[in-house]
């Protein structure tokens, strides 16, 4: 799944200092958590070898 409409993502965050919670994450008006689990069981491997490759410190990401 590729997102192809940023007019049809709904999400809201709640957070409290560094750390927040997706409280509501839509696209297309369907739950939309499933495509992070899609990602997470097919892609999550990958990315994070490539970020292990080249990053030597967690406090290196810059989000």
């Amino acid at each position: 799944m590729q997102l192809t409409d940023f007019d049809e993502l709904e999400f809201e965050m709640k957070g409290f200092n560094h750390v927040i919670w997706l409280t509501r994450f839509r696209y297309m008006g369907e739950n939309a958590y499933r495509y992070v689990d899609d990602w997470v069981r097919e892609d999550a491997e990958k990315y994070w070898s490539v970020w292990r490759e080249y990053t030597s410190n967690p406090w290196d990401v810059d989000l």
